[in-house]
């Protein structure tokens, strides 16, 4: 999620994603991203998880090269507030009655 966020973080707007999860991680994850110069994600092709040790809930992500710097100043500047503020999930705590 926040690689994607950082992705659009300067620019805003909506991703789109492109996966044919029969036996296209690879492409998903390469060929997309090298094509179309934009972050691609897989959630992983039948062929990917019986051929390696992907858990069920790991995603894979696409960058390409021209964005990665990008990629990591953005995430560089979501870590100093919103990763953590996201991550101490302040209103569902809230929501549950939990104490601080």
């Amino acid at each position: 999620m926040w690689i994607n966020l950082a992705s659009i973080n300067k620019i805003g707007g909506r991703l789109h994603f492109s996966s044919a999860i029969f036996q296209a991680c690879c492409v998903d994850v390469t060929i997309i991203p090298y094509l179309t110069k934009n972050i691609n994600i897989s959630l992983g092709c039948y062929g990917c998880r019986d051929s390696t040790d992907i858990a069920d809930d790991e995603r894979l992500v696409g960058i390409p090269f021209e964005k990665l710097e990008e990629v990591i100043a953005s995430l560089k500047a979501l870590s100093q507030k919103a990763m953590s503020e996201a991550r101490q999930k302040k209103i569902y705590n809230l929501s549950i009655g939990a104490k601080d």
